[in-house]
């Protein structure tokens, strides 16, 4: 029983595990997070419309302490991002 209280704190500190992954699957996950990063910041930087659209807002949400969403004017994606955007209207 005691060896395995002694197993149990070793593979897990601080709810980490703390196992040796093989190097390739570390590199995979380095560069998973990467990617992810590299894609929130590039969302970030688009117009929440590819058409040109007014801005508006929503309705509270009923039982929530949320604020209310609001959005600005969209100037909407410019032609050489439609161009280079899968499914944005035009090819």
């Amino acid at each position: 029983m005691a060896s395995h209280e002694i197993t149990i704190e070793r593979t897990h500190y601080l709810g980490v595990a703390t196992n040796d992954f093989p190097q390739d699957l570390l590199d995979a996950q380095r560069e998973l997070h990467q990617t992810v990063a590299a894609y929130s910041t590039f969302c970030a930087g688009l117009p929440w419309s590819v058409d040109p659209a007014p801005g508006w807002s929503g309705d509270k949400m009923l039982y929530s302490d949320h604020n209310r969403p609001e959005f600005p004017d969209s100037p909407g994606y410019t032609d050489a991002r439609r161009r280079r955007t899968p499914g944005s209207g035009s090819g």
